[in-house]
């Protein structure tokens, strides 16, 4: 057979019959290749059973459970109902059954090694075409190609659709399809003209680009399915997926589609902890993409398609741009992710953490350590102490070094050889050969490695370090995860008694650490988990990394000196400047989704004020500036939004939360909310609870603002988490006052 080479775009499998492999060919060429893979599970025997028809064959071999060595018969099905069967032999006594419950698709991908988006390379011969694509048979499984690094040259489509709403909230059964702007990689454009039009105009385009890729904004949750809604009130087929199939359900609450990748660029905001309210021009502007100067909220569509349609359809465009912009700017990543977890491009972004570190680790148990993968199982969820986290230090400090420990978590396990089947119940780690857990991750951080190296070989911005490096990210970031995967409850090697034993270490760790500085005569000002920072001396921060290096065999590094640093009283919440002139935020108001905008500028102008004068009476003057405009009402409304996100549907809320009220208001008045949503209200005056006077932003007029609220409650709220631990008093933030220089409040 000639072998064929192909960059892996998506996986489908009809249970039971044959896998699909939808790819790229180094020419540029689309194909289809067929491989015929039978399912099948282990049993690990204890009893007799009788005979099953659907079984093909049966394979003894040897595995390990738990890293001991089990002899195990390997029980290839027929016909998809591998699950069924395996469960019915352990009803019947016949044994304990491993890997019956992974879906097919999953399973050839985990047997094989196959990755998605990467390059393949297969044995199979032409049988044909399907859609102008070339099908190909091939009867045995692809390997790795050697260069990894190829452009595949995906033709990508993003789209935004714009719906009209009666009242409120667009319904599919009710209000029509009536614009969707699309963009190829090059261009924009929009259909309008009736919904019908509008509809089979996509679909034509769809169909003359072809893409590899489509994406879009909160097309899982809401767009596939509200266009799928309306075009079968019209009696058409949404036909997008190669082949002419219809989006679907599938893993992770994701939709499928036949031949492409469908990627949500919302999901990619929860790779980032930076970004708070989700929105698309959050996004943008997190990637320093830019954003609108005027964008069109969801209540004005209606009143404005009939007033400045332009305005409507510019806005759409802007969004189909910015998806694609998004897109281009995460794709590295998402690839990167994809390969190396195996989980495909469109599903790996909406998978959870956790799953992203099992789909690593079944790939490495099946073919690497040769370990029987358990079943997902319904279990307790048990707590266990965290990292330790040393209280900061209350105050102002100048020239204060945070050391970093590189990979902490994972260096832990591998020094240690702390695994599944390594530790005790009690917490004991046992001696004998490296587990399976530090054996993954010596793979995942020696890819890393060499990820970084060979990235140094190219020009900064070329295609091929742009690929590396996201490629040494998306590794840290399953390697960083392994040890939360273990202390997850979904997890099918939950072990929350191994969890404790590497925080165990930690703690251990940092303890030895502080101890270590203080004995150099440096100040601890505060730790956390895996960093410490500490007074500021070059000599005798560099004589501390090279002990930890030496005497605890962990790798730690400088990370950054801070010029000033304010810590407050609590944990994970200080800002500081480094000594290159950047002011960062940990855990403040101004850096959290659930304050108004506007008393979260107020808290950065008061800290740079106070961080690059060292001056407390230059933050409280700018403090008293913000709570004087807002009691002039100078402030725009839109600052003034306050945004709660929704964690449970409404029913479950017994408290009487603002933004919990105004959800109920609104879906009394014919908007949807359900949980997840982010819920922005404004305070109003009047009389009443807070909770009373809370309406939805859209809905308030600055005459019916209740500036003192935000005077006293937001901005100098936040403004006294700076200056409250400095002496300043809130009064003197609402008032005139007298004040200070730091030197003079300090003393000589």
């Amino acid at each position: 057979m000639p072998k064929v080479e192909f960059w892996l775009l998506d996986v489908a499998g009809r249970e039971g019959d044959n896998i699909d492999l939808w790819g790229i060919t180094p020419t540029g060429g689309r194909i289809m290749v067929r491989i015929p893979f039978t399912a099948y599970f282990y049993l690990v025997p204890s009893g007799g059973f009788g005979a099953a028809p659907s079984v093909q064959r049966v394979e003894k071999v040897f595995r390990r459970r738990l890293g001991r060595p089990v002899e195990c018969l390997r029980m290839y099905v027929q016909g998809g109902d591998h699950e069924k069967l395996a469960e019915d032999l352990m009803r019947e006594g016949a044994g304990e059954a491993y890997g019956y419950d992974i879906r097919y698709s999953d399973l050839f991908l985990i047997s094989t090694g196959a990755s998605p988006s990467s390059w393949l390379m297969v044995e199979a011969d032409e049988l044909g075409s399907l859609a102008g694509y070339k099908i190909y048979g091939s009867s045995g499984p692809p390997s790795p190609s050697p260069d990894q690094t190829r452009d595949p040259g995906l033709r990508v489509l993003s789209f935004n659709p714009v719906y009209l709403p009666a009242q409120a909230s667009p319904k599919p059964e009710r209000d029509p399809v009536v614009a969707i702007s699309v963009h190829d990689g090059s261009k924009v454009e929009t259909f309008t003209g009736g919904e019908e039009n509008v509809l089979e105009s996509f679909m034509d385009r769809v169909e003359e680009l072809d893409p590899d890729v489509i994406t879009g904004f909160q097309v899982n949750k809401l767009h596939w399915w509200y266009l799928q809604q309306r075009a079968r009130k019209l009696g058409i087929k949404l036909a997008i997926g190669r082949g002419g199939g219809e989006p679907h359900g599938s893993l992770y609450g994701h939709v499928s589609i036949r031949g492409r990748a469908n990627v949500d660029v919302l999901e990619f905001a929860g790779e980032v902890p930076e970004i708070k309210l989700e929105t698309l021009e959050e996004i943008a502007g997190h990637l320093k993409l830019g954003a609108p100067e005027e964008p069109v909220e969801d209540f004005e569509v209606r009143e404005l398609w009939g007033r400045d349609r332009d305005r409507v359809i510019g806005y759409s465009e802007w969004r189909a741009k910015a998806m694609m912009d998004v897109f281009n700017s995460i794709s590295d990543y998402v690839f990167s992710l994809s390969s190396i977890t195996g989980i495909p491009p469109d599903h790996v972004l909406t998978a959870a953490t956790g799953f992203k570190v099992e789909n690593y680790l079944m790939r490495f148990a099946e073919i690497v350590a040769k370990e029987l993968i358990p079943p997902r199982r319904e279990v307790r969820h048990v707590r266990y102490p965290g990292g330790m986290v040393i209280q900061p230090m209350p105050g102002l400090h100048e020239r204060v070094a945070v050391l970093d420990f590189k990979s902490m978590y994972p260096s832990l396990m591998i020094k240690y050889n702390i695994s599944l089947e390594t530790v005790t119940k009690d917490g004991r780690i046992l001696d004998g050969e490296l587990g399976v857990l530090p054996r993954a991750l010596m793979l995942l951080l020696d890819e890393r490695n060499r990820a970084r190296e060979e990235e140094r070989r190219y020009p900064r911005g070329s295609r091929e370090q742009r690929v590396l490096d996201a490629k040494q990210k998306a590794l840290k970031r399953i390697a960083n995860a392994v040890y939360g995967y273990t202390g997850w409850a979904g997890a099918r090697w939950y072990a929350p008694h191994v969890a404790a034993t590497i925080t165990a270490k930690g703690r251990e760790t940092i303890s030895s650490v502080v101890e270590k500085a203080k004995s150099m005569g440096l100040e601890v000002i505060y730790g956390d988990t895996d960093s410490i920072f500490i007074s500021y001396e070059p000599d005798k921060a560099e004589g501390m990394l090279s002990w930890i290096e030496s005497e605890l065999g962990l790798e730690v590094k400088l990370e950054k000196v801070y010029h000033k640093v304010l810590f407050t009283e609590a944990k994970k919440r200080y800002a500081g400047i480094t000594s290159e002139g950047i002011m960062e935020i940990v855990g403040l108001e101004a850096v959290r989704g659930d304050w108004s905008e506007v008393a979260k500028k107020a808290q950065v102008e008061v800290l740079e004020a106070l961080l690059r004068t060292g001056r407390i009476e230059e933050a409280l003057s700018v403090a008293r500036r913000w709570v004087k405009a807002a009691r002039r009402g100078e402030l725009p409304l839109k600052g003034l939004i306050i945004w709660k996100q929704l964690v449970k549907s409404l029913d479950e809320y017994e408290a009487t939360a603002p933004h919990v009220i105004v959800a109920k208001g609104m879906i009394e008045r014919g908007w949807t909310v359900k949980p997840g949503d982010k819920v922005g209200y404004i305070v109003t005056r009047g009389p009443g609870k807070l909770y009373m006077r809370a309406k939805p932003y859209f809905e308030v007029k600055p005459d019916q603002v209740d500036w003192d609220y935000y005077a006293e409650k937001q901005i100098a709220s936040t403004c006294m988490r700076v200056l409250g631990g400095l002496g300043v008093s809130e009064n003197s933030i609402l008032t005139a006052g007298t004040t200070t220089s730091l030197e003079e409040f300090f003393g000589p």
